[in-house]
């Protein structure tokens, strides 16, 4: 597969090997690109071409494999020497099946690299300039780039040599067919090894036959790469596990780019140190032990040692590929948590499967197209953690805005069918309208008249943003925002009601002021005010007067003058549009449930939608509106209508000719979607408080029912939007139940009752300080005190919470209140109920309308706690949420009398694990989530997106998806874009298929396919000697040493001194890694930055304060008070924060101040659901200077920013040292999304947070490194 060529031979399917390859060479571990450059040594006198090499010089061989564990199997030492006639190359080879190559090179010449083979490319013109610039998709041809292809053709032991010049792979003179050279154009000889697993080769070949115009000699350095191939037996083609690239840096294929070619010195002197060959090589893990076993066929293996107490102490291998046969695996002999294997006796399991791989079925509560998010930002939907609340049109277009948003988008441009063209993390939009090229958006909610959301009760003032990709704008007076009239009065009473916009003038009506306000639009200033009662929504007439509701009154204000236009069919008037002939439509928030259409003026004309709505609970009416608030007329006339409910949140669109309902879109989903299925209802899956009907196969999914909804306040709430979710089951009795928390933070246990979950009881809670969200009921700080937990069952079945129905668990018995705390973890099909702390309630019986009575006064304690799921047999599986102690079973499986069926040490909880890297098979590094049971397998889902699915009794299989934090290429349905802590593992019945659910904000059904595959290896029994205890220890001592020398950063004097300045560096995985120098002179601080990453400098977000969300983006980060406290916990005057990107090909700087001194002014607060980060400024600035250059073949850029010493307030002392931090955020191509960061010295909990403003944000002055300055 190497030559250009080969891709027309194979087609596609070289094209697909290609990018397998390219994934697995950035598995940890692999082997790929491992040496730089070699030096090829003089050749002694006289060399006997027999493939033996004992005449050889070997000491500039370098050692090349596939990965570490393999390399007992797959490893070749490649050596290079030279004369004045010619070149000699020598390789030793290990391989299970050696010299199985059955190209013909008669026939099949072009394909010799495709079975054992060897391939060699060298620039033989030492004048040119390194690194070479020549790649296929260039017509340049340079005939001093050599491509040699070397293999034994199997039928005939016959060595062959192929010979091409140039990237488009030209043959050379004197060349048979395929560039097949003759045998009398070179030498060589091929030998079996004495074990037969594996073999050596020897190649004589004169300059002349490589084109060279003069022979290289000693002090010649030219650009080279090499690649080694294995074949497998039979006629098959090379896969995944069957070639290693090297001698070439990462970034690509070296068949199709010069650029990446490494290099060969050629030396004077032969007997080369060792010190000199391995310069530059990355410190090795030590693999000092091995582990032999038979494999039947090709696939993915999975080994893991059990001790005698059933613990996973070490996954060996998990879903590594090998070759059929014999195996060796080299391994370093620790166990889950890195400590050396005691000597003992330890049993071995394993397994092999075809590559475990996902497709995208469907996803129900999100009507993106697609619902995921994309690079292009038009993927994916609306806010995650509330309902819909505003719409205005934008030209042909329309913006929507939701209540609140986390891991999806407050606000949205569509376009009239719906599709997403862009979107913005912003919350709290209330109030929107647009021109076309500008929107204007307020925020805050009312409550006083049942709204929703108290924690919005603010307003920020209004502002405008670019339309187009919702890049804040200034007023024409250089003003953010548009304040309120200035009178003194509390910041609730400045929440607008309504917006609208006719010829440049701005409405404004505040409701609780009784006043509209004109502002200029473009200027920001304010030009007139008119006394209204209670105002809310607006609309503008073409002649400039306002239609509007006042005191739920529908009213016209022309002149300066109220005048009533409407009172009749008016319910809770919301929201307000005219159409094309100037009818008015209102919305109805009260019993009405629907939108009144008047003439213009104000006679009924007719309703839309159902009268009453759809039903808040039960079968799902799509021919009713629920909540209706904001509404717009779009281009075609039609009625835009945001629905401002959960289950489902929808926003419709009617004709407002027929009242026929024409489209509805729902979702987005709330964050971490909680989706499941019910393996004996395969036909509907419970997503956000819905049934939804699904087709598996025709991908479809549709709203069945409101599962639930609180008729009263002491109602249980919404079900499982949010942590721990809401699981569905068929119990032993044949009904359905489920269990999960509500959205009051209560945990509840429910029956279905046709198509409705009607709660039967709960365990609920309250907080100290009464920080509680939940029942009113609770309030009663006499009758439920702070931190107390308590037991509601619905005995008169109205699912009202009333006090004879309450029991505290403090007043039971005196163990209850601990056993008790905090709710139920789970319930099993015979409706046991079971608590982390290992208590269980059994029912005492269950009533005829599936009702289980309990008591609650004697539960059973279990002898295994932190139960999630219980199987058919009674098994516990467990997973654990507390990491204080790495030798507790994290993950486990345990009989019903407690015993220990198998469990994984190890468990780190997510807000350590954010710094750690993609968790390895074995590893519980963020897990979340037990995935359930679903046919002979179960599994977990982590924190940052990769389920990992296990066998019922252990042993990994798989690891799903693509974790979040290592995107490179594009974001898709195998990504999950936000923290994950809900997921489901099903096997529908009836179905041999495997399904996992989960999203970010949406309810997403992944097919999981190849799970049919598994089959199981022999196993048996691993002896580890002492002496194999005490090799490991050394090894690993050895090791630590090598790896623990810290990097200092120099801050060097004047800009010169930058280019021999010392780099400190940090690299994520062989895709992702920058390195930075620093330096400074009397008027500025310079850092250059080397950066290897999927995408270039480029930032896609508009708006400064939320720059860092975009990605692509240098960051550094200094204590200009050298007074300050080292140790600060929170920023003090003089920490700046610089992120540096490119926009729209300008440079773009941001500089981040949370504390000024004397600072007076109003701060910039960035909010989300999880706290608030302050800052006194955020500035875009022109002040600083970038210097950026692009290598245009690797991905790889050089940037040097330049920051003024007084823009930053630091006056440098010559050696003394400075508090400061230099980082890389990294994001997509299209700098719309952040995907990693990382820091020279921070690896703390908010540096490696992502899809969280206020950590994202934050400036951590405490966990900086401290530099010398020169």
């Amino acid at each position: 597969m190497p030559m250009r060529r080969t891709f027309v031979r194979i087609g596609c399917g070289a094209a697909l090997v290609g990018a397998a390859l390219a994934a697995h060479a950035q598995e940890e571990g692999a082997g790929w690109c491992r040496n730089r450059q070699m030096y090829a040594v003089p050749a002694p006198a006289e060399v006997t071409i027999d493939g033996r090499l004992d005449d050889w010089d070997l000491s500039g061989a370098i050692e090349s494999f596939v990965m570490a564990e393999t390399r007992e199997n797959q490893t070749a030492r490649f050596a290079l020497m030279y004369d004045a006639d010619a070149l000699f190359i020598g390789v030793t080879v290990r391989d299970p099946t050696p010299l199985i190559n059955h190209r013909d090179p008669v026939t099949e010449g072009d394909m010799g690299w495709d079975g054992d083979a060897l391939q060699f490319r060298i620039g033989v013109n030492p004048s040119d300039h390194y690194p070479q610039t020549d790649a296929t998709w260039m017509k340049e041809h340079n005939s001093s780039l050599v491509h040699l292809t070397m293999w034994n053709y199997t039928e005939r032991q016959e060595p062959v040599l192929v010979v091409q010049t140039g990237m488009d792979y030209r043959s050379v003179p004197g060349a048979g067919k395929f560039s097949v050279i003759p045998p009398g154009g070179y030498q060589a000889r091929y030998v079996m090894a004495d074990d037969r697993r594996g073999y050596s080769l020897e190649y004589r070949i004169p300059w002349a036959t490589l084109t060279a115009r003069q022979p290289l000699k000693a002090g010649d350095t030219v650009a080279a790469a090499m690649q080694v191939l294995w074949g497998k037996t039979g006629n098959e083609h090379i896969g995944i596990n069957g070639v290693t690239y090297d001698l070439q840096i990462p970034g690509g294929f070296a068949y199709q780019n010069s650029a990446l070619w490494g290099k060969v010195i050629f030396s004077k002197e032969g007997r080369l140190p060792k010190e000199l060959t391995s310069a530059g090589l990355p410190v090795e893990r030590p693999l000092p032990l091995t582990f032999e076993y038979d494999l039947p066929e090709t696939g993915e293996v999975t080994l893991q040692l059990f001790d005698a107490h059933n613990e996973v102490v070490r996954v060996i291998a998990g879903e590594a590929s090998r070759l059929a046969g014999r195996n060796t695996e080299r391994w370093d002999g620790l166990d889950s948590l890195g400590r050396p294997l005691p000597p003992g006796t330890y049993t071995w399991k394993g397994l092999y499967h075809q590559p475990i791989t996902t497709r995208h079925v469907l996803s129900v509560e999100n009507s993106g197209q697609p619902p995921w998010k994309t690079d292009g930002n038009n993927g994916g939907w609306g806010g995650d953690h509330a309902p819909a609340c505003a719409v205005c049109t934008a030209g042909p277009d329309l913006l929507l805005s939701w209540i609140s948003a986390e891991a999806g988008y407050g606000l949205i441009r569509v376009d009239a069918q719906g599709r997403k063209q862009w979107g913005v993390l912003r919350s709290g939009i209330s109030q929107l309208a647009s021109d076309g090229e500008r929107v204007w958006l307020s925020t805050g909610f009312f409550e006083d008249d049942g709204e929703i959301h108290p924690s919005f009760l603010v307003c920020h003032g209004i502002e405008v943003l670019s339309a187009k990709d919702f890049r804040p704008l200034l007023f024409g007076n250089g003003a953010k925002t548009l304040a309120p009239p200035a009178d003194g009065r509390p910041e609730a009473d400045n929440v607008i009601g309504g917006l609208a916009l006719s010829k440049g003038t701005l409405f404004a009506a505040y409701r609780r002021r009784n006043l509209v306000v004109a502002y200029d639009a473009a200027q920001g200033t304010q030009t007139g005010s008119w006394e209204v009662p209670s105002p809310g929504a607006l609309a503008a007439r073409p002649d400039g007067a306002l239609v509007l509701v006042a005191d739920g009154t529908l009213s016209l204000l022309r002149d300066g003058k109220l005048s009533a236009l409407a009172t009749d069919h008016l319910d809770r008037p919301k929201g307000l549009a005219l159409d094309g002939a100037g009818n008015i439509c209102v919305a109805n928030w009260g019993a009405l449930q629907n939108v009144s259409i008047f003439s213009t003026e104000g006679k009924y004309l007719k309703s839309i939608g159902v009268a009453g709505g759809r039903p808040r609970v039960g079968a799902y009416d799509p021919a009713g509106m629920l909540n209706p608030k904001g509404i717009a007329i779009d281009a075609a006339g039609r009625l835009w209508v945001t629905e401002a409910s959960e289950a489902p949140k929808r926003i419709s669109v009617w004709n407002v000719q027929t009242g026929a309902l024409e489209k509805e879109f729902f979702g987005a989903a709330h964050y971490s979607a909680s989706i499941w299925m019910d393996p004996e209802h395969p036909d509907e899956v419970y997503c956000d408080n819905v049934f939804w009907k699904i087709d598996l196969d025709r991908k479809t999914g549709y709203p069945k029912s409101t599962v639930w909804r609180g008729r009263d306040p002491n109602s249980p709430g919404l079900y499982g939007t949010h942590g721990m979710g809401f699981k569905m089951f068929t119990a032993a009795n044949g009904r359905q139940y489920g269990w999960g928390n509500d959205e009051h933070l209560a945990a509840v246990l429910s029956v279905r009752d046709g198509d409705v979950m009607k709660p039967l009881l709960a365990f609920f809670w309250t907080y100290a300080q009464k920080k509680y969200i939940g029942y009113p009921i609770a309030m009663d700080t006499g009758r439920y005190p702070d931190l107390g937990t308590f037991i509601w069952v619905d005995r008169n079945h109205d699912q009202i919470l009333q006090e004879p129905e309450i029991a505290s668990a403090a007043a039971l018995p005196a163990e209850c209140a601990k056993l008790y705390f905090r709710g139920f973890a789970c319930v099993d099909k015979d409706l046991n109920i079971w608590h982390a702390s290992g208590a269980v309630n059994r029912p005492l019986r269950i009533l005829a309308d599936g009702t289980p009575e309990y008591d609650f006064a004697r539960p059973e304690v279990a002898a295994v706690k932190e139960t999630g799921f219980v199987d058919a047999a009674g098994c516990l599986y467990t997973l654990t949420q507390n990491d204080s102690n790495p030798d507790k079973i994290g993950y486990g499986k345990w009989a019903p009398d407690g015993t220990l069926l198998w469990g994984l040490k190890g468990f780190e909880n997510w807000p350590k694990a954010v710094s750690y890297p993609t968790a390895k098979p074995g590893k519980l590094w963020g897990a979340t989530a037990l995935l359930g049971i679903a046919g002979e397998f179960t599994g977990f889902n982590s924190y940052f997106g990769v389920p990992h699915l296990y066998t019922t009794d252990g042993v990994f299989v798989s690891r799903i998806l693509r974790d979040v934090r290592t995107l490179s290429e594009k974001l898709d349905a195998d990504v999950i874009s936000c923290e994950n802590y809900n997921g489901c593992l099903v096997k529908p019945k009836g179905m041999e298929r495997y399904f996992f659910l989960g999203g970010d904000q949406d309810g997403r059904v992944t097919e999981v396919l190849g799970l049919d595959t598994v089959r199981r290896l022999q196993g048996g029994e691993v002896v580890i000697r002492e002496e194999d205890t005490q090799r490991v220890a050394a090894a690993l001592a050895d090791y630590n040493a090598r790896t623990s020398a810290p990097q200092k950063l120099v801050v060097a004097h004047g800009l010169q001194a930058l280019d021999t300045a010392q780099p400190v560096a940090k690299a994520l995985d062989s895709k992702r890694r920058f390195e930075a120098r620093a330096a400074y002179d009397e008027r500025n601080l310079y850092v250059r930055f080397k950066v290897t990453a999927p995408a270039r400098l480029v930032n896609g977000i508009g708006d400064p304060t939320l720059v860092f969300k975009g990605g692509n983006l240098l960051d550094i980060q200094i204590a200009a008070d050298p007074q300050a406290d080292p140790a600060r916990k929170t920023p003090a005057p003089g920490d700046v924060r610089i992120l540096v990107s490119r926009q729209q090909g300008k440079p773009m700087a941001v500089v981040f101040r949370p504390k000024v001194a004397e600072f007076a002014g109003s701060p910039t607060v960035l909010t989300s659901p999880t706290g608030k980060e302050s800052f006194d400024a955020i500035e875009l600035t022109d002040r600083i200077a970038l210097d950026y250059v692009e290598d245009r073949n690797l991905p790889t850029f050089t940037a040097q920013v330049t920051v003024p010493l007084d823009l930053i307030g630091w006056k440098p002392v010559a050696g003394a040292r400075v508090r400061m931090d230099l980082g890389y955020v990294y994001g997509n191509t299209e700098g719309t999304k952040a995907t990693a960061r990382s820091y020279w010295t921070n690896n703390g909990f908010s540096a490696n947070i992502l899809n969280d403003v206020p950590n994202e944000s934050r400036l951590e002055p405490a966990l900086w490194g401290t530099a010398e300055i020169e």
